[in-house]
């Protein structure tokens, strides 16, 4: 049973790796005149409801950065909802691992202070962590808010954060928090 859940994961992914951009498709976008021109292209791709969804809240780059952020966590969720059993353990394995990127990435961000705007410069949307909440946590504007922040997101995986707060606060020591 395993063998042939396998290769139904098998297929299923590479049929996902059948609606990302080929090279070919990827070297045109690049050879538009402007970002705008870029989007529209976009519009007429497999991330065209993104880059729907994107272009109503941002132009330009923003919107193009803004689709192939969500597009990747869509496509996270996909691999999450078809992986079970043993597989959906290393699924949820691999994907816990880009919750965690972002999660210490915003820990980081707020321990140097950065505004947000600065901030989401620097983020990536992770498997769970949709772009409209990643926005949010980095708006935070204390350590203690952005720890109870995630904390209500995962608490399965940050709880260890509020734990170690206190010490953080104490010693403003980020490797705290990190661990």
């Amino acid at each position: 049973m395993t063998d042939a859940f396998s290769a139904y994961v098998n297929a299923r992914v590479r049929g996902m790796k059948s609606t990302l951009l080929s090279r070919v498709d990827l070297d045109g976008l690049w050879d538009h005149d402007s970002v705008d021109q870029m989007a529209q292209a976009l519009l007429s791709s497999p991330y065209e409801v993104e880059m729907a969804e994107s272009m109503t809240r941002y132009e330009g780059a923003d919107a193009v950065e803004d689709a192939a952020s969500r597009n990747l966590v869509h496509t996270f969720a996909r691999l999450h909802q078809i992986c079970r059993d043993a597989h959906g353990l290393v699924g949820r394995l691999f994907l816990i691992r880009w919750d965690l990127i972002a999660v210490k990435s915003l820990l980081r961000n707020r321990h140097h202070q950065l505004d947000a705007t600065t901030a989401r410069e620097s983020l990536f949307p992770a498997p769970s962590m949709p772009v409209a909440l990643l926005n949010e946590l980095a708006s935070q504007d204390s350590m203690d808010h952005l720890v109870r922040g995630l904390v209500a997101w995962n608490g399965r995986l940050c709880a260890g954060l509020l734990e170690s707060l206190p010490k953080y606060l104490e010693t403003r020591s980020l490797r705290v928090l990190e661990e």
